[in-house]
């Protein structure tokens, strides 16, 4: 049996590794926050950070290949251990381990998947332009295309919905990435908790008040 095998074989290791994907995401969900929120600042600082990234060439690809990397990490492994788990025959376990889980941990796969959907659609509003042929002339302007996009209220709303799955997806996410990677104690588990609610509060919110301040008027 190969090294693969016996890994792929190991759900303590699978949990580590879909742990460490997920974390690897999160980060970038918070740096992805810090240039959405330039929109405050105006049109040229948005746009000359766009720029700046899209200037970066080689490390640009670097990035998008690990998130790609990582993305398909959390995939796999969360489908195999959660087919693991069905497969289980200790019925008494799963049923304590429902009853005293979270509403957020037994929707994990619910808000996975959902917040999977909302990366293609995101890919394909903002990166291939599907809603907005017409930025395909001018891909530098991110910041018309922003205000453009959120004028709709379908959007909109796709957005902040897509923000509260996300910010319900990781309340769960990153208690248990924590704890699968060792960081189990009742102290730091309770910081941890700590942590995990005013990350999600911060993500949803910074990332919905875009949308809706350029759609009630607060950013033209």
């Amino acid at each position: 049996m190969s090294r693969l095998s016996l890994v792929l074989k190991s759900s303590v290791v699978l949990k580590a590794l879909m742990a460490l994907s997920g974390l690897v995401m999160m980060g970038f969900l918070i740096g992805h926050l810090g240039g959405n929120l330039l929109i405050y600042m105006g049109k040229n600082v948005l746009n000359s950070y766009a720029a700046k990234l899209h200037s970066m060439g080689g490390l640009l690809w670097a990035v998008r290949i690990g998130l790609l990397s990582s993305l398909v990490v959390h995939v796999f492994t969360a489908i195999t251990l959660t087919r693991r788990h069905r497969r289980s025959r200790y019925q008494s376990y799963k049923v304590k381990s429902a009853m005293a889980s979270s509403f957020a941990s037994r929707q994990m796969a619910l808000t996975g998947s959902l917040v999977g959907l909302y990366v293609i659609f995101h890919l394909g509003h903002f990166t291939f332009k599907w809603t907005h042929p017409e930025f395909k002339h001018n891909p530098g302007d991110v910041y018309e295309m922003m205000v453009t996009s959120f004028q709709n209220p379908f959007l909109v709303g796709v957005y902040v919905v897509a923000m509260i799955m996300i910010g319900a997806h990781l309340y769960h996410g990153i208690r248990s990435a924590f704890a699968s990677l060792g960081f189990y104690h009742p102290f730091y588990s309770k910081w941890i908790g700590y942590g995990s609610v005013a990350l999600c509060v911060v993500l949803v919110l910074g990332f919905s008040s875009v949308p809706l301040a350029v759609y009630f008027g607060f950013v033209v």
